[in-house]
């Protein structure tokens, strides 16, 4: 995927994890950062957003077990 490709689809992705306080935008970061990280040529193979957002999730839940987080479940679909 080219990079264009790559910075257009994350950006609307990203659109569905709204700001928040510092746990939300702990999971902003993050989520930007794994999803191109998935989405480029060394990736481990295709996830889909909602399986990145919840490994970024359980990243930040770690050390803060009762962080609330935000997710459009248009962009994310439902948690299983």
């Amino acid at each position: 995927m080219k990079r264009e490709e790559m910075n257009r689809l994350v950006g609307a992705e990203m659109e569905g994890i709204p700001k928040g306080d510092e746990y939300q935008q702990a999971l902003r970061m993050l989520y930007n950062a794994a999803r191109r990280r998935n989405l480029g040529p060394r990736s481990d193979g295709p996830k889909t957003p909602r399986e990145v957002a919840d490994k970024c999730i359980a990243s930040v839940r770690k050390n803060h077990p009762d962080a609330q987080f935000r997710l459009d479940p248009a962009v994310f679909g439902n948690p299983d």
